[in-house]
């Protein structure tokens, strides 16, 4: 069943932030991931929300974008990612 990775964040520095960007692909296309959205234009109905960035990414199953998440390659780009950025990344199982 597929799983969706969320993640909602806010950049602080757009410039180091693409360094993360080019890195985190091949790690996502490593473990079969399709990105669908990367940060495109955002409109918020309801609530507050204080990210400027929103990621979804379609994984074959909860297992494999857990793998993603944990897998050296992907650890490696968040390196880059944390300290130009504050994120919250979930997993929803598609039901």
């Amino acid at each position: 069943m597929p799983a969706y990775l969320i993640a909602r964040v806010k950049v602080q520095d757009h410039e180091a932030y693409k360094a993360y960007a080019l890195k985190s692909k091949p790690s996502i296309d490593a473990f079969g991931g399709k990105i669908l959205t990367r940060g495109g234009v955002t409109e918020v109905l309801e609530g507050e929300d204080s990210s400027n960035r929103v990621v979804l990414v379609e994984f074959k199953d909860m297992a494999t974008a857990k793998a993603w998440y944990n897998s050296d390659k992907y650890q490696e780009a968040r390196l880059l990612r944390t300290p130009v950025s504050n994120a919250t990344f979930m997993i929803i199982e598609s039901t």
